[in-house]
Order: C-alpha cells, then sequence, then structure tokens
C-alpha cells in the first residue's frame, strides 16, 4: 500500500502540468494500512517526499474498513482532507452499508459495488438498488460511480439510472503507467 501511494505519487510529479486542472488518480487502501497508527503522517509524509499536492490524490477505503472503528476513521480522514485529499467509499453495498458512512465520513464519492451493477439487467431488485444509490449520492452532493462495468447494455441502463461515472472492462482493461497521459485524460462513450 505505502508502495502503491509512492509509485501513484511519483508518476503523477513525472505528469506535472500535462494532466487537467482537477485530475486525480486513485489509490486502494487496505484495512491494515489505514487504521495504522501513523497512516495520516506516512501520507503526508510521501506527498512531501515526492512533491505531490493533496488534490492530486483520492483514497479509496472499503465499507470493511470502516465498520468497528468509524469515529476513528472519520478523524483521520478529517485530517488528510485539511491537506485536500479526497477519499472514496468502494464496494458501497457490497458489506454492512450504512448511511451513517455517508452522514460521517467525509467522503467525495461513492462506488457501487460491481455485483448490483452486473445484474441490473436481469435483477429487478438490484436495479432499484442501483437507482437508489445513484439518486440518494446526488441528493448528497455526492459523485456515484457504478463500477465493473462490461457492456453497452449495462452502459447504457446506467445512464438511463442518472449514473455519469463508469468503471470497468467496457471502457478499457488497467494498462501500465506510461509517460503519455494524454490517453487517460479524454473517454469518449463507446
Amino acid at each position: 500500500g505505502r508502495w502503491s501511494l509512492e509509485s501513484v505519487c511519483l508518476q503523477i510529479h513525472k505528469w506535472r502540468g500535462r494532466l487537467p486542472q482537477g485530475f486525480r488518480v486513485a489509490v486502494n487502501l487496505s484495512s491494515a494500512e489505514f487504521m495504522h497508527p501513523d497512516f495520516p503522517a506516512r501520507v503526508l509524509d510521501t506527498l512531501q517526499r515526492t512533491g505531490t499536492d493533496g488534490r492530486s490524490i483520492r483514497l479509496e477505503i472499503t465499507e470493511a474498513t470502516v465498520v468497528t472503528e468509524l469515529e476513528f476513521a472519520a478523524e483521520r480522514m478529517h485530517q488528510l482532507r485539511d491537506h485536500h485529499i479526497e477519499f472514496s467509499l468502494d464496494d458501497f453495498g457490497a458489506g454492512h452499508s450504512s448511511l451513517t458512512y455517508l452522514r460521517r465520513l467525509p467522503v467525495s464519492e461513492v462506488k457501487i459495488d460491481q455485483s448490483y451493477v452486473q445484474r441490473i439487467l436481469t435483477d429487478r431488485h438490484d436495479a432499484a438498488i442501483v437507482r437508489a444509490i445513484i439518486t440518494m449520492c446526488e441528493s448528497l452532493n455526492l459523485r456515484v460511480i457504478a463500477e465493473g462495468i462490461e457492456t453497452r447494455d449495462v452502459w447504457e441502463r446506467l445512464v438511463e439510472h442518472g449514473c455519469r461515472y463508469f468503471q470497468g472492462y467496457y471502457f478499457g482493461r488497467p494498462r501500465p503507467a506510461s509517460d503519455n497521459p494524454d490517453d487517460l485524460t479524454t473517454v469518449s462513450r463507446p
């Protein structure tokens, strides 16, 4: 995890001046990493050593990470948010979903778990849950991202439901970082 953050920060530093304003790179965090006593200090140290602005980073945590220590998690998230680092609540709906998380945690986006997204065409309950999450997040001024998009039909249904942000193989496979970020900043709808 620490290596991932450092690698991302070094890559952002290489791309400095070539990314559009507001571009952020997401870094997944493990529960152990997020709950480590020195986590906020480690993140800030990494940003300082690599010359990376906190506005370039979005840290992704899962619901499972915060379920047992909500206050502790909120405190450290606020600490980092004071340095312009955003947080994403990943795999929303996969586990112990609670609206308390959305109320108490300083997250800027919610990523709908792919298990719901991939069944929206075949399971009316999953489709209703996805619609509800999209509506709720928009009402709370949270960006909502649908994960696991693999087909045009699923993507089109999500667009019909009002989703504006997507992630999945339908849009492209993961690739190694390159020195040319241009292909990362423009995504055309298929």
